[in-house]
C-alpha cells in the first residue's frame, strides 16, 4: 500500500525505469520487482491478472487499481505482473484504508481458506502429505 501511495502520481514508465535501474533480479524462479508485483514460479500469475482486469472495468474502480493495472502492463515484457497482495493493497487504498490496516485486512480475507484447509487435513495422518524424498532436495553451498 505504501508503494502504491508513493508511486501512483508518477507515470508508470518512470517508476518502471527507476526500479529497473535499482533492483537486481535474484537467482531463482520467483522475484518481485516491487511490493505487490512480481512473478510466481517463474512466470506471471494469471489469476490475479484476470481479477485485476475484471475489477478495473467497474465504474467504482479507483486510481490505485487503475495505476496498478497500467504498471502491471508495463511489467509484462520482463515477466512480471500483479500479485494477489498487490490487488488487495490497491483495493484497500481505493477504499480509503491506511497502510497500517492492510496486512490485517489481507489476513482476515485469507483466513477462511486457511481454516478450510486446516479442517480438511486435521484428522489425517502426516503420511498423507506429499513430502519429497531427501534425494530430491538440493542445498546450494557457496
Amino acid at each position: 500500500m505504501r508503494f502504491l501511495r508513493k508511486s501512483y502520481r508518477k507515470p508508470v514508465e518512470k517508476i518502471f525505469n527507476e526500479l529497473q535501474n535499482h533492483v537486481t533480479k535474484p537467482e531463482g524462479a520467483g522475484w518481485h520487482i516491487a511490493p505487490g508485483f512480481g512473478n510466481r514460479f517463474g512466470s506471471i500469475d494469471l489469476i490475479p491478472a484476470k481479477l485485476a482486469d475484471k475489477l478495473r472495468q467497474y465504474p467504482a474502480a479507483g486510481k490505485m487499481l487503475t495505476w496498478g493495472y497500467q504498471f502491471s502492463q508495463q511489467l509484462t515484457p520482463i515477466n512480471q505482473g500483479w500479485l494477489a497482495p498487490g490487488i488487495a493493497a490497491a483495493t484497500f487504498c481505493d477504499l480509503g484504508f491506511q497502510p497500517r490496516y492492510g496486512g490485517a485486512l489481507l489476513q482476515l480475507i485469507c483466513a477462511p481458506g486457511l481454516l478450510a484447509q486446516g479442517l480438511e487435513l486435521s484428522n489425517k495422518p502426516v503420511t498423507t502429505f506429499p513430502f519429497i524424498s531427501d534425494d530430491n532436495y538440493f542445498i546450494e553451498t557457496d
